[in-house]
């Protein structure tokens, strides 16, 4: 094991939530997000030394209006995003500099016919511009959209149908929907089914970054189904069950067929985006949660599984040797679990995580090696009258193994974060 140089990095972060009741059906929430980020980047293992550094600033804001009615409720959303990167290495002949900003805005009513049907309506605006010195100019992306849900509940059955149609100044997007169904078969087994169609725009980097974007991009399209089996154990052993106790098995099959796949592939050093012609990606997906309280502790166990096969199924290259391959960086097997002990206001949890063999080329010739994370946090809460004090202490790769997510790309060995977070009550 051989330590990284030039591969220290600090960051800090604030985050604010705020809500004043105006009376007892209006209120407004204010949320502020602050995250600054400065770091080396290490040398790939192709190279002695490196000189790179980024930096990140962002910014974000929400704003959210609601007012609750006998029957409806009305939600008024704004946000905006302001999001700036540098980036400086010596092999470039100037600094990099760029800034995006975002504003949504998105008003939103929902309406209860009876116990039986209600909808679900809104609007929503969208407006990026991108300033960077990798741009030719200034890049504004406008979308807006419309959408309508409705749902349907009686006794064990819930059905639910929603549209959307998006609008932009490039293209003309088709409608997107979705279907569901939640149908409980008894006190213990409840199954649940989902179609929806897909639509995806390239985003503004897509389009734009230099070097490496591609104007000609196109809106991934296609169609996604799945179907969920979920089991309350507890129930099936006649307990009774409560909100502190519980044993549950959850198991999911799903399928994805997409059109122009939009993906990151290395060429030589460089990176661009390009549209694969059509991927087929399917698999399963399971979730096991035990809970146990007892009079002042409690123990929490969850545990998943999920395997995915997500290949090339045509490529408008002639005898393209991705075509029933697995895609890049896009692993088999994903496995993990959290094992968490509280005490009172206290709680440890120790998670672990296995990520399976990557390939690292279309045509699946060389791969990365499979690995497995361990991590480890301590919370603790201080209640102080109205107001309340939440700290932590976490360490990540507890065992410092040697891995890496992109091919030369080494990730950092054990690292320690700590936090607070203030909550005041008025």
């Amino acid at each position: 094991m051989k330590k990284q140089v030039h591969a220290e990095s600090k960051g800090s972060g604030l985050i604010a939530e705020n809500t004043y009741s105006i009376n007892t059906t209006t209120a407004i929430n204010f949320n502020f997000w602050y995250q600054y980020a400065n770091r080396n980047i290490a040398p790939v293992m192709t190279e002695a030394i490196s000189n790179a550094v980024q930096r990140d600033r962002n910014y974000r804001y929400n704003i959210t209006f609601t007012k609750d009615g006998n029957k409806g409720r009305f939600a008024f959303r704004n946000a905006y995003f302001n999001e700036s990167l540098y980036y400086n290495d010596s092999a470039l002949s100037q600094p990099s500099n760029s800034l995006c900003k975002t504003f949504i805005s998105e008003p939103e009513y929902s309406y209860a016919f009876n116990e039986h049907h209600s909808i679900q309506t809104g609007i929503n605006f969208t407006k990026i511009n991108a300033i960077t010195a990798e741009y030719n100019q200034e890049e504004e992306v406008i979308r807006e959209s419309i959408y309508l849900s409705y749902r349907f509940q009686f006794r064990k059955l819930i059905l639910s149908a929603s549209a959307r149609k998006e609008f932009n100044n490039y293209e003309k997007p088709p409608f997107a929907f979705s279907l569901g169904a939640n149908y409980k078969m008894n006190s213990w087994i409840k199954l649940l089914a989902n179609y929806s169609t897909v639509y995806r725009n390239p985003q503004v980097n897509d389009l734009y970054w230099q070097p490496g974007g591609n104007i000609d991009l196109l809106p991934e399209t296609g169609y996604t189904y799945e179907g969920t089996i979920d089991l309350d154990l507890l129930h099936f052993a006649r307990k009774i069950h409560n909100d502190t106790n519980a044993i549950s098995i959850q198991l999911t099959a799903f399928n994805k067929n997409i059109d122009n796949w939009i993906a990151w592939t290395p060429h030589g050093i460089l990176w661009t985006p390009g549209n694969i012609k059509s991927v087929h990606s399917y698999g399963s997906e399971s979730v096991f949660i035990f809970r146990k309280h007892f009079a002042k502790t409690g123990i929490r166990l969850s545990a998943f599984y999920g395997y995915t096969v997500s290949e090339t199924t045509s490529s408008e290259i002639p005898y393209d040797a991705s075509v029933g391959k697995q895609l890049i960086y896009v692993p088999f097997h994903k496995a993990g679990g959290t094992f968490s002990v509280y005490y009172k206001k206290s709680i440890v949890s120790v998670n672990h995580t296995f990520t399976g063999v990557r390939f690292i080329n279309t045509d699946n010739s060389d791969f990365l090696e499979s690995y497995g994370l361990s991590n480890v946090q301590i919370d603790q809460r201080f209640d102080m009258k109205n107001n309340s004090i939440a700290a932590f202490f976490r360490i990540d790769n507890l065992f410092n193994t040697d891995y890496q997510s992109v091919q030369n790309r080494p990730q950092p060995l054990r690292t320690y974060s700590i936090g607070i977070n203030l909550t005041f009550r008025q």
